[in-house]
């Protein structure tokens, strides 16, 4: 009887996984992109409509100077974007420039890699409608040898990057607080 209720319950749970692994990334409320780097295509976070803003909520790196990098989607609950959604490439941006900052009321979206080991990073500004930006603050640098730093808050989205060293290696974030 035990072992018949584990097997039974063992199964649900591998059921609910398959489940939310076949699911695509855009429709969970929070999932981390595939790794983006000088040799691989940009990446999104989306899909961004009237009714649904995903953002980047967080960045992680790994590989040498920092080379692959990965962007943590969600959805902000409650924001809307413009009909259709303003997306914005801005510049790119190494240690050589200043940082990378979407304008008002836009957060990063989306990331791509230009140069050997990611030394320049352009990153894609989605606006939105609703709320207002408040409260940024820039996180301490950050590379692979570190990881990334926490999120000072649930609503805090990143509004923009800065990095510092060879080939960008120490990256920071810009959260601003949506209200």
């Amino acid at each position: 009887m035990a072992k018949t209720l584990f097997i039974r319950g063992f199964g649900w749970v591998c059921s609910a996984l398959l489940i939310a692994a076949a699911m695509p990334a855009h429709a969970q409320s929070q999932y981390w992109t595939p790794r983006v780097s000088e040799e691989t295509p940009p990446q999104s976070c989306g899909p961004n409509n009237e009714d649904n803003v995903v953002l980047v909520s967080d960045i992680w790196c790994a590989g040498k100077y920092c080379d692959d990098m990965y962007l943590l989607c969600e959805a902000a609950i409650g924001i809307a974007s413009a009909v259709p959604p303003r997306n914005t490439w801005l510049l790119p941006v190494s240690e050589e420039q200043g940082p990378a900052i979407c304008p008002g009321n836009s957060y990063m979206a989306g990331i791509e890699c230009i140069g050997k080991y990611c030394d320049a990073i352009q990153i894609q500004c989605v606006h939105t409608l609703t709320g207002r930006t408040d409260d940024c603050q820039w996180s301490p640098p950050f590379s692979e040898e570190q990881g990334d730093t926490p999120r000072p808050s649930a609503n805090a989205y990143v509004h923009g990057v800065r990095c510092s060293g060879s080939y960008c290696d120490n990256i920071q974030v810009q959260w601003c607080t949506i209200r």
